[in-house]
């Protein structure tokens, strides 16, 4: 499950992740999704802050820029096996 904390639709959208492992302990994850492949500074701490007042640590946060493709897990629903796919990022993504 994750929680849209902010989003601006013709700019940025920021989700958040937080799952219960069975050791006690969890793993959380936060994803600051553009419209563009770049961003600038201004809006990169814009966003952060709207991480931090959301009581969220922004500290460890990684800049994962994506590749040029993209694979992603689609379960075939006719077969019991499942496959990966990958699909071209259109120029505006």
């Amino acid at each position: 499950m994750y929680n849209v904390i902010a989003a601006e639709y013709d700019r940025y959208g920021l989700v958040y992740s937080c799952t219960d492992l069975p050791d006690g302990n969890s793993v959380q994850f936060a994803f600051i999704l553009t419209r563009s492949r770049l961003i600038n500074q201004y809006s990169l701490r814009e966003n952060y802050n709207i991480y931090r007042w959301n009581g969220i640590n922004t500290r460890y946060f990684e800049d994962l820029r994506p590749a040029r493709e993209c694979f992603f897990f689609n379960p075939n629903a006719d077969q019991k096996r499942a496959s990966i796919s990958s699909i071209r990022r259109s120029r505006y993504y």
